[in-house]
């Protein structure tokens, strides 16, 4: 699991899930995707993927969680922005929301980090925050808010209580296969 990254915007990479299916044109040229299928096959196929079937067993892009992989940013003594899940996206329909949650909370104890979640599923998102608001006993993170802009937009919680710092960002301007509306151009919260 690195630790550091060379991605200019985050320090370190977190990806308790790995795989993915692609929703639009923007998956096309998807580093994850090549990485998986590239580099990582051997690795990946020794997981089995959460729908476990023949296909998806020899798919090294597969959707799979790993639960040993919770515990690494605990690890990590230095404060860092942890881009989650760069292999994946955690609001993907075959991750079961028991281990959105259980990453969530890995997020929230431990909160020296900046967690900077990215997703093409914000509907999925939404869903989860509202099922899991016991997640934030004082209600959403004081500075969560919503870029819409006529889209589902960004989330943002860069002060949640005790310090933690949550990012959740999609791509807007394009269909939300799990049912949110579209905007335009890209969610930046700078």
């Amino acid at each position: 699991m690195p630790d550091r990254s060379a991605i200019e915007w985050t320090d370190a990479t977190w990806n308790p899930t790995t795989g993915c299916t692609r929703v639009s044109a923007g998956c096309d040229h998807c580093y994850a995707e090549v990485l998986s299928r590239r580099l990582l096959a051997r690795t990946y196929r020794a997981r089995l993927p959460v729908v476990d079937t023949p296909e998806n067993r020899r798919d090294p892009f597969a959707v799979r969680i790993w639960p040993d992989r919770l515990g690494a940013p605990a690890k990590w003594k230095e404060s860092r922005r942890v881009f989650v899940n760069s292999m994946s996206d955690l609001f993907h329909h075959e991750v079961p929301e028991n281990f959105v949650r259980d990453c969530f909370q890995v997020m929230l104890d431990v909160g020296r980090h900046v967690y900077q979640v990215l997703t093409k599923r914000p509907a999925r998102a939404s869903r989860f925050v509202d099922r899991n608001a016991d997640l934030f006993p004082n209600g959403l993170p004081r500075d969560w808010s919503q870029a819409d802009g006529g889209g589902v937009g960004a989330y943002a919680a860069g002060s949640v209580p005790g310090g933690q710092g949550v990012l959740l960002l999609h791509a807007v301007g394009r269909a939300d296969p799990e049912g949110g509306r579209a905007g335009a151009g890209w969610g930046d919260l700078g």
